[in-house]
């Protein structure tokens, strides 16, 4: 009748997993949603004016890296073309 009922937490490495999960998914979906981003501000308009220049500091970081990295530069230059939508 007076069972104890304790609420199962997640161990160690089971949490260490899902951090590990998440910090693969940004370090990945960051520098690939400036693409997405682009399309929505250019072509549909989707950001008001005032928080441009928040998006600018969010990806300053890619920014600053384009201008340093031939390799990254490279890899936007092919990438954002995707993105565009000249129809």
């Amino acid at each position: 009748m007076g069972e104890d009922v304790t609420e199962k937490t997640p161990s160690g490495s089971h949490r260490r997993w899902w951090i590990a999960l998440v910090v693969c998914l940004f370090l990945v979906g960051y520098p690939l949603s400036v693409g997405p981003v682009t399309l929505l501000v250019e072509k549909y308009q989707c950001m008001p004016n005032a928080a441009i220049p928040l998006m600018n500091a969010v990806y300053a970081p890619i920014l600053f890296l384009h201008g340093k990295s031939a390799l990254v530069r490279d890899f936007y230059d092919w990438y954002m073309p995707l993105w565009r939508d000249d129809t």
